[in-house]
């Protein structure tokens, strides 16, 4: 049995875990930190914290793959198809009508869209329909949505695109039938819903390239960074949007005060933020 970690052991960790990925874990977390770590001392046959802290300072090939199975255990993934739909309400009924109108009188049919925080796939899949249900005519159009996520084993349940039934409870029947196909054990997301799909890794503490894009949703992201990091994603976001661009963050979440070029608005109950455009 793997004794808890002590308070020098928790410093090490949190200070080593927020230099590699930006991940923030206050005092009170300790107990959820020592649970997580404990996790993998165990599949390692380690029966030390400051052991495997020293494992993981080493930095070679081995070294960086384990990390990536701790930064694994640390995320939780928890989302749901359509989750907060009053946001998702905003972009049906508001954002992606606007764009749209926008786009065609520019005669310019694309739509760039970053799922960042992406967990199993629910959320950069859910804004892949109602983009398809938005379009006046499909075929003229390119659509790129980018999702992204700390977590492989989520990245990869999310290419795979299968969900049991529980996961698909939710969704409304049409939704259902038109944009899933029913298997034994649950339903997996249609090729065409799929296609739309980038499915890539990607640490926020670090640039992923990505730019002009047209909307952006962090949702339940910024909570596990520290104020500086924030600050550091809300510009990275920022930069990303093209001018007019949408970003979407979690209901408890708020660039207020973080972003000048960022203006809060609401539509019925839903929220979201906006970029400047250019006079």
């Amino acid at each position: 049995m793997i004794a808890q970690i002590s308070e020098n052991e928790f410093r090490l960790f949190r200070d080593f875990i927020h230099e590699e990925c930006g991940l923030y874990f206050a005092d009170n977390r300790r107990a959820f930190l020592s649970s997580r770590i404990g996790k993998r001392l165990l599949a390692r046959s380690i029966n030390s914290f400051f052991r495997y802290y020293d494992y993981l300072k080493q930095g070679g090939t081995e070294e960086e793959k384990e990390l990536l199975k701790l930064l694994d255990v640390l995320t939780i993934n928890e989302t749901s198809f359509f989750r907060n739909l009053p946001q998702f309400d905003v972009l049906e009924q508001k954002v992606l009508p606007e764009l749209i109108e926008k786009k065609v009188k520019a005669s310019e049919h694309s739509l760039r869209i970053w799922s960042a925080g992406c967990s199993t796939g629910e959320e950069p899949y859910s804004i892949a329909i109602s983009v398809l249900e938005a379009l006046p005519t499909r075929p003229e159009w390119e659509v790129r949505i980018y999702a992204s996520d700390l977590s492989l084993s989520a990245l990869e349940k999310a290419a795979n695109g299968h969900y049991t039934n529980a996961r698909v409870e939710g969704l409304a029947p049409a939704r259902l039938r038109r944009f899933f196909e029913t298997e034994d054990d649950g339903h997996r997301v249609v090729e065409l819903i799929k296609r739309l799909v980038i499915f890539d890794f990607n640490n926020l503490k670090h640039e992923n390239g990505l730019g002009n894009l047209d909307i952006v949703f962090c949702r339940n992201v910024l909570i596990y960074f520290d104020p500086q990091e924030q600050q550091k994603v809300i510009n990275k976001l920022a930069r990303a949007l093209r001018p007019g661009g949408y970003l979407f963050l979690g209901h408890s979440e708020s660039v207020q005060g973080m972003s000048p070029e960022l203006e809060f608005f609401h539509y019925q109950r839903g929220t979201a933020y906006k970029k400047r455009e250019i006079a």
